[in-house]
């Protein structure tokens, strides 16, 4: 049960060439961390990832804290192979 504090998790829904998941993670996880969490979710092999905010198009960088973007609970974000990586 939550009193008025700040919540430590967001939900995204990310969606992915192979479908979408919705999952809570902590704010303070790396976009790297949430990369590699949706790869061992569906099995997809190591590769060069990155995440996209659908709302903004903007890609966010792996090293920033989810918490660094302003995302709303329910943000739905992309995962796309980086440009050039072939995957």
């Amino acid at each position: 049960m939550e009193d008025h504090g700040q919540k430590h998790t967001i939900q995204v829904e990310i969606q992915t060439p192979v479908g979408d998941w919705t999952q809570d993670f902590n704010k303070t996880a790396k976009v790297s961390e949430v990369i590699q969490a949706v790869l061992e979710h569906f099995g997809l092999a190591a590769g060069n990832y990155e995440l996209r905010n659908v709302a903004t198009n903007e890609t966010l960088q792996p090293n920033r804290p989810l918490v660094s973007y302003q995302l709303e609970d329910g943000a739905a974000l992309m995962l796309v192979p980086e440009q050039g990586s072939g995957v």
